[in-house]
């Protein structure tokens, strides 16, 4: 006789998992032959309604330290539209 035992549950099974009396499938194998078992766990229970405006959320609230480039973005591009300019008024200055 061979016995299956399911110890601890796999992620996403713990809800109707009892420790005190865990799934288990038992079978005789007969000679020659293969014992096919089958222990059939249940999902938890997925929520199908969430609350909406429980508060604010807590990564909105966190400012953050680091720069977003932005600043930097804008002095490149006064710095590229001023070469532009140079380079347009040194063609018109030597017609």
């Amino acid at each position: 006789q061979i016995c299956v035992v399911e110890t601890k549950p796999p992620a996403g099974y713990t809800d109707n998992f009892d420790a005190s009396a865990p799934p288990a499938v038992c079978g005789t194998v007969p000679a020659n032959s293969t014992l096919r078992l089958t222990l059939t766990n249940t999902a938890n229970r997925v929520p199908i309604h969430i609350q909406a405006g429980g508060g604010p959320v807590p990564a909105a609230a966190v400012a953050s330290d680091k720069p977003d480039g932005s600043s930097l973005l804008i002095i490149f591009g006064a710095l590229l539209l001023a070469s532009a300019s140079g380079v347009i008024a040194a063609r018109a200055a030597r017609r």
